[in-house]
C-alpha cells in the first residue's frame, strides 16, 4: 500500500500576509465577482479553510485587502512641504499624480471602490484614506483666497488628478492626440494654475 504524504503548506506565521498580497492582487485584476477563494489560496499557496481561519468570508478578505493596501500607501506619504500655498498645492497634486502612476494596483482599487456600491464601505475608506488627504488640502487652502472648509476646490484638484488617469488610457488613441504621456510635473504645473485663476 501506498501512503501519499500530506500536501504540505506553510505554518500561519507569514499566511496571513501572503492571502493579503495575493487577494490585493487578484481583486485589482478582476471583477469582484470573478475572484475565488482557491485562486487566491493558490497564488498564497497556502489551503481554504487557512483563509476563513484570518477572514470569515470573500467579502472580509476584500474589505481587509483594501483596507490595508491602502493604509500603506498613506503610510508612504512624504510629510508636507515647506513653502508658500502655491508650491504645497502644486507639491500635493504632484504626490496624488505620482502614486496613481507608480501603482496600477492602486489604480484599480481605488476605480473598483468609485463605482461601487457599498455605501458603508465608501464610508470606511473615506474616513481611513480620503480624510487625511482632504484635511491636509483644507490646511492648504485655508492660506488661500478659498479659505478654510471649502467642499468644491479639493473636490475639484481630485477629480482633476483621477480624470486625467481615466482619460489618458484613451487619450493615446485619439487623431488629435501628438503622443507621449504629459509629464506629471507639466501636469501638476497646469492643475495648479487652474486652481490659481
Amino acid at each position: 500500500m501506498i501512503v501519499t504524504p500530506p500536501r504540505r503548506t506553510r505554518p500561519h506565521g507569514n499566511s496571513r500576509a501572503d492571502i493579503l498580497k495575493a487577494a490585493i492582487k487578484m481583486f485589482a485584476q478582476k471583477p469582484y465577482d470573478s475572484v475565488v477563494i482557491r485562486d487566491i489560496a493558490a497564488m498564497a499557496k497556502v489551503r481554504n479553510p487557512t483563509i476563513y481561519h484570518f477572514f470569515k468570508s470573500k467579502n472580509g478578505l476584500y474589505r481587509e485587502a483594501v483596507l490595508t493596501y491602502y493604509a500603506r500607501k498613506t503610510a508612504r506619504s512624504p510629510g508636507p512641504p515647506a513653502g508658500d500655498a502655491r508650491t504645497r498645492i502644486r507639491d500635493f497634486v504632484f504626490r496624488q499624480l505620482s502614486a496613481l502612476a507608480d501603482d496600477e494596483t492602486f489604480f484599480q482599487l481605488l476605480q473598483r471602490e468609485l463605482l461601487s456600491t457599498d455605501e458603508a464601505f465608501k464610508k470606511e475608506l473615506a474616513e481611513t484614506l480620503m480624510a487625511e488627504l482632504y484635511a491636509h488640502l483644507d490646511d492648504i487652502l485655508a492660506e488661500t483666497r478659498f479659505g478654510r472648509g471649502n467642499v468644491v476646490i479639493p473636490t475639484m484638484i481630485m477629480s482633476m488628478i483621477l480624470g486625467y488617469f481615466q482619460v489618458a488610457r484613451f487619450q493615446k488613441y485619439l487623431p488629435a492626440y501628438a503622443g507621449g504621456d504629459a509629464m506629471l510635473d507639466a501636469l501638476a504645473d497646469e492643475i495648479t494654475a487652474l486652481i490659481e485663476k
